[in-house]
């Protein structure tokens, strides 16, 4: 059915509504304010920049704030303050598990007592963070606020892929140095500017040459920061040192699970195809049910999973993963399952640094042969390199730490 055009005085009733939450006030009004302005950019700036309209957007903004406030835990007396911001709030379970991994990593490598608080400028989902320990999203932003913290840590593989704010505003990382809280940057993706984005790349260089202390996830590459540390992403890291990685024989009847996502790259949607082919002899998983619901209208047998727990549960009852998702990869890895990775370069990255570059797939055409006959899990000798590097960066980061000055506070 084709769109049907609004009346000028339609739109006038609509802006009312959203911005004023009200109707006009009398049909003169509402005439006035159609006949009256030149076009519509002028019209929708005359009620959305009122005094009306903007005391409205205030109260509202102050209203959230102190309904944040109100479910906010005190902060513990004589405990460091240190606030976690990443893509935690954007409902991928991936960034979602990386606050409470780095919050457990901090915990059991400082002596000092933390009070550990986390936020994301995303806001569109909560996060499973510590109850009352979630900070209202424009926390970040506001020096005030920063004020309060004794340490920032900013985390989060994709940080450096897209543009999230305020990582890339001037203001903010020429400003952090002068607010008060160092702040440090852990496990970040190292996905370089593209060419020609010249002022990303010096803001860039900024935030590490002001950071107290910075660790990229993947791999080491050509154009990386001197001086930063390489640290395997929290999630496979915390699951490392509590055990994690250690083979397991799969069960009797046990199917591949395959990890599918909305495609990005060709590789992915090949990977789609290529499940659709196996028909109903694999298990399909997806991790972001919010954006992927066109993925269920495809496979009716397809289960969103919504934690890392849920996750691992799934790798571990698998014969075989093939994930497209790089934090699928780690769960199955930790689970101690047979693991094949394909698309996203932090995919390939992450089999690199396990020695296994071969269980990164470039194309799907042999997966058939790899569901038939998997590869044996890891050998639990392929994290070594990686965990050692790991545990010395986390060593780093905790005599920082160790060594932050009690701050005096109003």
């Amino acid at each position: 059915m084709a769109a049907r055009s609004c009346t000028v005085e339609e739109v006038v009733r609509a802006l009312y509504h959203v911005d004023l939450d009200r109707p006009p006030e009398s049909e003169a009004a509402a005439a006035f304010h159609a006949g009256h302005h030149p076009d519509l950019v002028s019209l929708i700036r005359a009620i959305r920049e009122s005094p009306e309209a903007t005391e409205r957007r205030r109260r509202l903004a102050a209203a959230k704030r102190m309904a944040a406030e109100a479910t906010q835990a005190p902060f513990a007396p004589g405990a460091l303050r240190v606030l976690l911001f990443g893509a935690y709030g954007n409902g991928n379970l991936g960034d979602a598990a990386q606050a409470q991994a780095v919050a457990g990593l901090l915990r059991g490598a400082v002596r000092r007592p933390l009070d550990i608080r986390a936020c994301s400028w995303i806001d569109d989902a909560e996060f499973p963070f510590d109850a009352g320990r979630i900070m209202r999203p424009d926390t970040i932003a506001e020096p005030a606020a920063l004020r309060e913290f004794d340490l920032v840590v900013v985390g989060g593989g994709g940080l450096l892929a897209p543009v999230h704010y305020p990582l890339e505003e001037a203001a903010w990382v020429r400003g952090m140095p002068a607010w008060g809280p160092p702040h440090a940057l852990v496990g970040l993706g190292a996905v370089p500017p593209e060419p020609g984005e010249a002022g990303r790349a010096a803001l860039r260089r900024a935030l590490f040459a002001g950071a107290a202390f910075a660790s990229l996830r993947d791999p080491p590459g050509q154009g990386d920061p001197s001086g930063v540390a390489w640290m395997a992403d929290p999630v496979l890291l915390a699951g490392l040192l509590s055990g994690g990685g250690q083979p397991r024989m799969p069960a009797p009847r046990t199917r591949p699970l395959l990890i599918v996502k909305h495609p990005v790259h060709p590789a992915e949607a090949a990977f789609l195809d290529a499940a659709a082919a196996a028909g109903d002899g694999v298990d399909l998983v997806a991790m972001e049910w919010r954006l992927e619901q066109e993925l269920a209208a495809r496979f009716p047998r397809l289960r969103f999973v919504t934690d890392m727990a849920c996750l691992r549960g799934a790798c571990a009852a698998a014969s075989v993963v093939v994930s497209a998702r790089y934090h699928g990869c780690i769960a199955a890895v930790l689970e101690g399952v047979p693991c094949l990775g394909l698309g996203a370069s932090k995919n390939r990255g992450l089999f690199a640094a396990l020695g296994a570059p071969g269980r990164y797939l470039e194309h799907c055409g042999d997966l058939p042969a790899w569901l038939a006959a998997p590869p044996p899990p890891l050998d639990p000798a392929a994290f070594a390199p990686l965990r050692a590097a790991s545990e010395a960066a986390l060593a780093r980061l905790a005599a920082l730490v160790e060594g932050l000055p009690a701050r005096q506070r109003a």
